[in-house]
């Protein structure tokens, strides 16, 4: 166990973040990268400020080692993304397989669109799962495709990237209310900065095929990511003192996850935007409201640390939009209701919803069960705050997302003991 502690600096939270660059965008920026290459062969396009996280370093690997069998390890967008590249583009059998968990991870919804445009693809051992053979075969579609996206928006958006590459207009039903629609259209973003066109009226998207690529190779800069800044949101929401800088942020990002900088205001912290991020404080005269209610329907990967910010900081909360939450690295949504039921907080909790009420101090001691899954040690180092002893079986899986967090997190007076 790796005990979590917080020191209190003199002069705390004047300090500059570096934050990682978004893998997100990363990933899809490889994906296409990697498919105008495969279709042109020609490399038109370098990628600026590309992210280091595991899942960028698993997704380089596997595009430039092209092996027939694939181990993605935990690497969910990934696992989505390839699958779709490889039913377009291999020439051999591949099979694409991973972790434990990754092989528990639902894979259906975009498989059965891909049959629908001629893949070859079958399951390895259980329906709608991990590990997938991928045949070489024809990708084409003259219909309206309805991808379902019950389990993850990633299903669309694999396909979207794949579209230009294919031979024809390919057209999908859409509903642009439908929850974690932001990531699609973060995808559509960076089509389009690629130079790819697409048309989206109503619930109709088309997305056009690429003749030839760009007559000139371009740049693409990727931006920092929203979804890190969320840890030094919920610090400056607590600390209420100084402020934090957070570099490469931008207030025009495709990242759905900018709805952070609105959201946060809910418990006092202001944001300002600059030529080279943001800044956040806390100032005396924003008063936290006692209740919180938040959507995180469109912004899903801000939950656990929104949540327990939420919790060091108000007397009860209403949170909805988290019905995929379980579908992620971990079952984030069962994790954050056994950690607030730890703290001594009482919950509420179904399939879409979680509720909480404080109803007398927290307890002195904790143990987290991260269950490897990053985006969970940074919302539970939060509670060092209010905790005495706060122990977490495992710290190193933010390299997934965050490589830098520790050494970032050092600078608020967050550190591990062994």
């Amino acid at each position: 166990m790796k005990q979590v502690t917080y020191s209190v600096f003199d002069e705390l939270l004047n300090n500059s973040i570096q934050l990682p660059a978004s893998k997100s965008i990363s990933n899809r920026a490889l994906v296409l990268q990697a498919l105008l290459n495969w279709k042109f062969q020609q490399n038109s396009c370098k990628l600026s400020n590309l992210s280091t996280a595991d899942d960028t370093r698993i997704m380089q690997r596997v595009l430039l080692e092209n092996k027939p069998e694939i181990d993605l390890k935990n690497a969910g967008t990934c696992f989505r993304f390839l699958t779709a590249y490889y039913a377009l583009t291999t020439s051999e059998n591949k099979i694409i397989t991973g972790s434990d968990r990754l092989k528990k991870r639902p894979i259906a919804g975009l498989v059965d669109a891909l049959l629908t445009m001629g893949a070859s693809i079958e399951y390895l051992e259980n329906d709608g799962y991990a590990p997938l053979l991928i045949k070489p075969s024809k990708i084409k579609s003259d219909k309206t495709l309805k991808v379902s996206t019950e389990n993850s928006s990633q299903f669309l958006s694999a396909l979207i990237l794949i579209a230009p590459f294919t031979d024809n207009v390919i057209a999908f039903w859409v509903d642009p209310e439908s929850r974690s629609f932001s990531y699609v259209r973060m995808t559509l973003g960076v089509l389009q900065s690629f130079g790819m066109k697409w048309r989206l009226n109503d619930n109709c998207l088309l997305v056009y095929p690429l003749k030839s690529p760009q007559d000139k190779p371009f740049i693409f800069e990727i931006e920092a990511d929203w979804s890190a800044a969320a840890f030094f949101y919920g610090v400056q929401s607590i600390v209420k003192k100084g402020q934090q800088c957070l570099n490469g942020l931008r207030k025009n990002s495709i990242q759905g996850d900018v709805l952070l900088a609105k959201m946060a205001s809910d418990l006092g912290v202001e944001t300002t935007f600059n030529e080279n991020g943001i800044c956040i404080q806390t100032f005396k005269h924003n008063k936290i409201q006692k209740h919180i209610n938040w959507d995180f329907s469109q912004c899903p990967d801000l939950a656990p640390v929104l949540i327990l910010a939420a919790v060091l900081n108000v007397e009860s909360g209403t949170f909805i939009g988290l019905d995929n939450l379980n579908f992620k690295e971990s079952q984030r949504l069962k994790l954050l209701n056994d950690y607030l039921k730890s703290l001594g907080v009482q919950t509420s909790l179904t399939t879409n919803t979680l509720e909480f009420r404080k109803t007398g101090p927290f307890s002195s001691f904790i143990q987290i069960d991260t269950a490897l899954d990053h985006r969970m040690v940074m919302a539970a180092t939060l509670l060092s705050f209010v905790v005495k002893s706060v122990y977490l079986n495992e710290v190193d899986s933010v390299e997934k997302s965050f490589p830098e967090f520790w050494e970032q997190a050092k600078k608020l007076g967050f550190a591990y003991l062994n």
